[in-house]
């Protein structure tokens, strides 16, 4: 059985070979068409036989490590523009055979991945690293001072002044830290004593609004477009009808919302930490005695009351955590308009909302696995990567969705392709891998030099980056 097994895998091992010189004259769309693994035969029958799950393994390992150059190549080309959201997810990371706990996804302004990775903490320290290597690309592409705002997940970790976070330490164009609103109207949520209460779906909506306000002019496109096309068809639609249908989460992406001043968003906060504290969450067709929707000071210290993360939330409104850190026209982009209803389609700039949705997707590569290797896991999140981005690419207009992949056109995969060298940035586990590695403790050092002159008033950091460049050779030997 054992000769009769290592006989298929080798048939299936030539018929992929055979595979490859025929595709290595054929045209990039044609060899997308017929881009597939051929089947092994068994000799002397008619029985076709799946190739072990070992050949399989080793037939991918052989063909990432010629498209991989080609990916990272992809990903480090990218600049955020002028907003980065950076957010970690915990799910996939608990799933690989690391010790790392989080993996960190770094997005732009266009939704685009521009870096992700691995990391033990959930903290800002252990993707200092990351974020200086993006520093350092932007530095070789002329656009450093383009960032102009950071989101974080962790907001400002509690600091009296955000503008001493290392984010406005990195990036010089970006003056502080800003939080996210998604999170920060998750966090109130979760705060409340129980996911079923009858009365959290209200609260829920009262402290959304809170925080991020509807552009009420986009309200009223709307509601003006839905009644056009109820008169077209023949019937008459009532504006506040009109309102609510604008206002559903259906229409989101026509809908732009504003992160207004400190004061308001706290004042907001106030009125809706009231009006929900005297609800009791009584129903008239319950017999059972009323709940309270806020959550008492638990005997775990880790387990905040209701009243504590509102008080929380409210310190960071009024140091401007949650206020929008640049002029409304340019905190959201048109994406295009709906040819037949003619409703515009925007894009946010900031917020970790477009981080969320990518976490949702990368952790369908850990559905149905308990475990899995770190060298797989960081294959598949740099294809999975790619595809994104190629999607956001698709989206902006700047490619066909039936344009060939980079390696396609480069012929990567035929026998005797010469890859191209791998870019020196660090990404997913290769990062954790080296985070030892003295390239990264050379960013680390770095960072430290930049915080150093941050604090003594320094403005221009290239004149950090001049001065040690000049102690390395001062003390280079002659």
């Amino acid at each position: 059985m054992r000769a009769a097994a290592a006989l298929r895998d080798a048939d299936a091992k030539g018929a992929y070979d055979a595979f490859l010189e025929d595709a290595a004259s054929c045209h990039p769309e044609q060899l997308l068409q017929q881009l597939a693994l051929p089947w092994a035969t068994r000799a002397h029958g008619s029985h076709l036989s799946v190739s072990s799950d070992d050949v399989l393994r080793r037939v991918f390992n052989a063909a990432f490590s010629r498209i991989k150059p080609y990916l990272l190549a992809d990903l480090v080309r990218r600049d955020p523009g002028c907003c980065i959201s950076g957010d970690g997810t915990f799910k996939i990371a608990g799933r690989v055979t690391s010790s790392a706990t989080v993996l960190h996804f770094i997005l732009g302004a266009d939704h685009c991945v521009v870096a992700f990775a691995a990391v033990k903490g959930d903290g800002f320290t252990p993707v200092i690293p990351l974020y200086m290597q993006l520093r350092r690309r932007l530095e070789a592409m002329g656009k450093l001072f383009d960032v102009q705002a950071v989101y974080s997940d962790r907001c400002c970790e509690q600091r009296n002044d955000p503008s001493t976070a290392p984010q406005a330490v990195i990036f010089p164009g970006c003056r502080r830290v800003w939080g996210d609103g998604w999170h920060a109207i998750n966090t109130l949520i979760e705060a409340t004593t129980r996911s079923n209460h009858p009365d959290l779906q209200a609260f829920a909506a009262a402290v959304g609004k809170a925080i991020r306000v509807p552009h009420q002019e986009d309200v009223e496109a709307l509601k003006r477009l839905f009644i056009d096309q109820a008169r077209q068809q023949g019937q008459m639609l009532h504006p506040d009808v009109a309102e609510l249908r604008a206002l559903n989460r259906g229409y989101a992406e026509s809908v732009r919302t504003v992160g207004p001043p400190g004061s308001v968003i706290a004042a907001n906060l106030r009125r809706v930490f009231a009006k929900f504290d005297k609800n009791d969450g009584e129903r008239p067709d319950s017999k059972a005695p009323p709940e309270r929707l806020y959550r008492p000071s638990g005997r775990d210290k880790s387990q905040r009351s209701t009243e504590e993360v509102f008080e929380n939330t409210i310190r960071c409104a009024d140091k401007g955590c949650l206020t929008d850190p640049l002029p409304f026209p340019r905190m959201h982009t048109l994406l295009r308009v709906m040819p037949k209803t003619k409703r515009p389609i925007y894009r946010s700039v900031g917020q970790t909302v477009k981080n969320e949705a990518l976490h949702s997707k990368v952790n369908k590569l850990v559905d149905g696995i308990s475990k899995v290797g770190a060298d797989s896991m960081n294959s598949r999140l740099l294809l999975r990567v790619f595809a994104h981005n190629r999607q956001r690419d698709v989206e902006w207009g700047r490619c066909s969705a039936h344009e060939p992949c980079p390696w396609i056109t480069a012929r990567a995969l035929c026998p005797g392709a010469e890859p191209p060298p791998e870019p020196q940035e660090r990404m997913g586990w290769d990062y954790y891998r080296d985070l030892c590695n003295q390239q990264l403790k050379d960013l680390q050092d770095m960072y430290d030099e930049l915080k150093h002159a941050n604090s003594k008033g320094i403005e221009s950091m290239h004149m950090v980056v001049r001065s040690m460049v000049l102690r390395k050779m001062q003390a280079k030997p002659v």
